[in-house]
């Protein structure tokens, strides 16, 4: 019965909505893109991927953010890794959440903003205009440093 109503429902759309501009930022390069998900508060992302109880990213309905799994294809055996944008309403909030986050969820952080976290993976984080750009579960630190550098290019430029 739940199964019929959801397809009633779904046939019912007229048309899609379109994406988030900010999936326009994740590099297309290793994307598991069946896992990308869009989200605007704290508890829809805590389906795809914990953030911690407390809210660190701020996380409100003025908030717009994606995140996808990514497997690099020279580690396909290899746990994917996540990236997650999120767009504040102004990069003054940004910063304030990204000052969060590093506080409570990466347990600090070295001078170019990774953190080793306790399951041995690494994360890193970083606000591009008024936009938290981060990565969980990478396999070392220059996979983490990589992702967030290739978000920074397609911000700018568009592509890889």
């Amino acid at each position: 019965m739940v199964f019929e109503l959801g397809r009633r429902i779904s046939q019912s759309i007229r048309e899609a909505g379109e994406p988030p501009e900010l999936v326009q930022w994740l590099p297309e390069q290793d994307m598991l893109g069946e896992q990308l998900r869009y989200f605007h508060n704290h508890s829809s992302l805590e389906r795809y991927h914990s953030c911690g109880v407390d809210n660190p990213l701020r996380l409100d309905q003025q908030t717009e953010g994606v995140i996808c799994r990514y497997r690099p294809a020279r580690a396909a055996s290899a746990k994917p890794y996540a990236l997650l944008l999120v767009r504040y309403p102004s990069a003054s909030r940004a910063r304030e959440a990204l000052d969060e986050l590093r506080r409570v969820l990466l347990g600090g952080v070295d001078p170019e903003g990774m953190a080793r976290m306790k399951d041995e993976s690494w994360a890193a984080a970083r606000v591009i205009d008024d936009v938290i750009v981060a990565v969980f579960d990478a396999a070392s630190a220059d996979e983490a440093r990589q992702a967030i550098e290739r978000v920074a290019r397609r911000s700018s430029t568009g592509a890889d």
